[in-house]
């Protein structure tokens, strides 16, 4: 199968002058960031790079991404119980809400015995691989943990490059041939062990390994790096130790990796670690690495708050696989929640109700009644975008509206440092108690449905006992020959393919181009006449009795959603208001 041109980037052209430093002496950063801050002790040949990079970064992606990667600390996560409070139950459904495929987890804090029992619990869904020193289990602990519905997981290798602080998989990519490397790191918080984690992984992939293969190169390595390598990064302002810097510095420029958020984003300040109590400061310690690779095939990298009782922000973006369909975003239906709502109910009736009075004053044409329908459909779809407007849960809005506040004010240079900090403090500790207000709502209402329905025999019982497979959509189909021929991955295209071969096998061999119409007209009447069969007399007469509106109206009330797919069981029951 070929490559998806339809949504991919045009293949960056590596400029012969970029290949190796045309100025070893000019000081060069490793990541796109606001300032620079210090002079790098040598330069990679791919640092020219990120300006081409950043240009493909503003505006120019047309990509449809099949997997989200995230990262989050989350300060420990041993204890592991029943109830709602359990982080790992939390992890669920931010995997869940996220739709994440994999997440890098760390801080994990987990021993192998309760490892076990997590993986047994989530066996369903998920998978953890995890990475702790079980005699020393609250201290350090990275994870992977893989969704099993998205991901190749029983298929990955692992390697465990330093226990509790790096552990590296390697993950067949779903419906191609190739693998990707993901590395996930906890680094120290003390300088001096970070310079020596750094040295330390580095040599890892230069130490021989008799009758064993080459460690794969890293294709994505995620946080938490406990150090940051621009000053801007950080609130207040301050560098890091350079000798830590260079460190990771040197590590990057062995695999090539580029900070994919700062690249999307070369002038916005985000902080994703922040300490709420003096001197309010805040960093931007955890971040996700990628190669040329992966970065020019991901979309929407972003930082946002998890839900979750923890000191750090998620980090997140979307990757997709080359090849793959590209989708649009389907066939609009009215949510649920408003097809419910009686306030709606009452207001669209009375659109259907006009509509009909319309249609018996509207004098007979060629298309006349359908754009009376047309525009009946319009002015309902408007209602809908009204009644949504004010029934968006009020929590959210607040949630947006602070974290706009929250940006304005990281990024007003205008005012002082220790002024912004402590404003920022102050709305994100709003913007945390807010979100794990919602995250715990959601996860109260899941529950109460659960503990209500799983003991009946019913939708939600069998949802539960059944394994859910995983779709295998068709991911191309082959153009028709008068077309060029090859592959469309486009999913409107391949539809109007599949529309006209099944138009056409529908017409095959009824009627060839320049026969005589009145040919066919006797050829027709010929066929009808050989029909033996007919209705009786009371067959008739039931055909012919007009039919009551409420009989029919009865019977639509009567049929059943629950089986339907969602967008159509939405518009059934739309239509029962």
């Amino acid at each position: 199968m070929g490559e998806n041109t339809t949504n991919s980037r045009a293949p960056i052209r590596v400029p012969d002058t970029l290949r190796h430093d045309p100025d070893p002496g000019q000081s060069n950063r490793s990541a796109v960031g606001p300032t620079p801050n210090r002079a790098r002790k040598r330069d990679c040949p791919w640092r020219g790079l990120e300006k081409e990079l950043e240009e493909i970064a503003r505006g120019k992606k047309r990509l449809k991404a099949n997997i989200h990667i995230a990262s989050l600390n989350i300060r420990g996560g041993a204890v592991v119980d029943t109830n709602q409070n359990s982080k790992w139950n939390h992890i669920n459904q931010i995997m869940r809400d996220n739709k994440l495929g994999i997440l890098v987890v760390q801080e994990t804090h987990l021993k192998q015995s309760t490892l076990d029992r997590l993986n047994a619990r989530m066996k369903k869904n998920y998978v953890i691989l995890n990475s702790s020193d079980d005699n020393r289990p609250n201290m350090n602990g990275v994870a992977l943990v893989l969704s099993k519905r998205l991901t190749a997981w029983a298929e990955t290798n692992r390697w465990t490059l330093e226990v509790g602080r790096a552990l590296l998989i390697r993950i067949p990519w779903k419906n191609s041939r190739e693998s990707r490397t993901i590395l996930a790191i906890y680094a120290p918080n003390d300088p001096k062990g970070n310079t020596a984690f750094w040295q330390r992984l580095t040599k890892k992939w230069d130490e021989r390994r008799p009758g064993k293969p080459p460690l794969p190169k890293p294709d994505i390595m995620l946080r938490d790096f406990n150090l940051v390598e621009d000053s801007a990064d950080r609130l207040p302002a301050r560098s890091d130790d350079e000798e830590a810097v260079e460190a990771l510095d040197d590590f990057k420029c062995k695999f090539s990796l580029f900070d994919g958020w700062r690249l999307e984003n070369p002038d916005e300040i985000v902080f994703m670690y922040r300490q709420l109590a003096e001197p309010f400061s805040h960093s931007r310690i955890d971040r996700i690495y990628v190669t040329k690779k992966i970065y020019m095939s991901s979309r929407d990298w972003y930082i946002s708050p998890s839900g979750l009782s923890t000191d750090h922000w998620l980090v997140n973006f979307q990757y997709f696989d080359r090849g793959t369909t590209l989708r649009g975003r389907g066939r609009w239906v009215i949510p649920a929640y408003v097809v419910k709502d009686e306030t709606f109910q009452k207001e669209a009736r009375q659109i259907m109700q006009d509509t009909l009075e319309d249609m018996r004053h509207t004098p007979p044409g060629k298309g006349v009644r359908q754009k009376v329908y047309n525009t009946m459909k319009e002015d309902i779809h408007d209602l809908v975008m009204i009644r949504i407007k004010r029934m968006a849960p009020k929590l959210k809005a607040r949630i947006w509206e602070r974290e706009q506040n929250l940006s304005a004010i990281i990024n007003d240079k205008s005012i002082p440092e220790k002024e912004r900090a402590e404003a920022a403090a102050e709305i994100e500790e709003e913007i945390d108690s807010m979100r794990i207000r919602h995250h715990t709502s959601v996860r109260d209402k899941i529950h109460i449905k659960y503990h209500l329905k799983n003991e009946r025999v019913g939708k939600t019982w069998m949802s539960i006992s059944k394994d859910k497979e995983t779709r295998d959509p068709i991911k191309a189909l082959m153009k028709p020959a008068e077309e060029g021929g090859g592959l469309e991955y486009n999913s409107k295209n391949m539809a109007e393919i599949a529309r006209k071969y099944h138009a056409n096998l529908q017409l095959d061999g009824l009627q060839s181009e320049g026969a005589n119409p009145e040919e066919v007209e006797t050829h027709m009447d010929t066929v009808l006449n050989s029909i033996k069969k007919t209705l009786t007399t009371g067959q008739a007469e039931r055909m012919g009795t007009p039919q009551q509106e409420a009989r029919y109206g009865q019977r639509l009330k009567e049929s059943p959603t629950t089986k339907l797919p969602a967008s159509i069981a939405s518009q059934s029951r739309c239509g029962r208001t």
